[in-house]
């Protein structure tokens, strides 16, 4: 099953993580909420380092490749290293 962005309006902040592996998972945080942002950061920062690719997300875009945590941004995916050969 796949991941896609909630059309939610209610739900400030997403952010997908595409993980074939574990299993894919959601987080949302909203503005203010420092623990729910810290950590979505801490997520972001780490898949990054690990050569994970970001891109926010927008409606009727191409997503835009990010190398740093917005959180104001309302969409973020993040898709695994893509191994060729």
């Amino acid at each position: 099953m796949g991941l896609a962005p909630p059309e939610d309006p209610s739900i400030e902040h997403w952010m997908g993580v595409v993980d074939y592996m574990m299993g894919h998972k959601e987080h949302r945080w909203k503005e203010g909420d420092l623990d729910s942002i810290k950590e979505a950061e801490r997520i972001f920062n780490e898949k990054v380092k690990a050569g994970w690719m970001a891109f926010k997300l927008e409606a009727k875009k191409l997503g835009e490749r990010i190398t740093q945590f917005d959180p104001g941004l309302p969409r973020i995916m993040l898709l695994p290293p893509i191994a060729g050969g």
